[in-house]
């Protein structure tokens, strides 16, 4: 059952209605890709103090698993390549979501999209 959907730029934060408010999924779509990968670390921080005890994130955005899959990605767009956004590498990305204490199972979808779901690891 969806409780609530909000649409905010999430560069200044997060709504104040979600202040008290702790849900079982968070879902991000095609947005993450705007904000650099140290926004996207600082903005996956304040969304896990949002997530019930199982509570997942799960991002859909342009992605990649290596540096190689992303050239090749850029190669075949050509003009249409957007150099302006910051997509996932998550060889990369999956290092700063393990020392924010992150678990990330990353599903590549087509060559340039993929799904991440992230949960708090609550082990450690």
């Amino acid at each position: 059952m969806v409780k609530s959907c909000y649409c905010f730029d999430f560069k200044y934060g997060l709504p104040k209605e979600l202040e008290n408010e702790k849900f079982d999924y968070i879902v991000s779509s095609y947005a993450i890709h705007h904000i650099t990968d140290a926004e996207k670390i600082d903005l996956i921080k304040k969304l896990k103090n949002k997530q019930n005890m199982d509570g997942k994130i799960i991002i859909a955005d342009v992605a990649f698993e290596n540096r190689q899959l992303l050239k090749e990605c850029k190669l075949d767009a050509g003009e249409f390549w957007d150099d302006d956004e910051h997509y996932i590498i998550f060889e990369i990305f999956k290092d700063d979501l393990e020392r924010i204490n992150t678990e990330a199972k990353y599903t590549q979808l087509s060559p340039c999209a993929n799904v991440l779901q992230l949960r708090i690891n609550r082990q450690k």
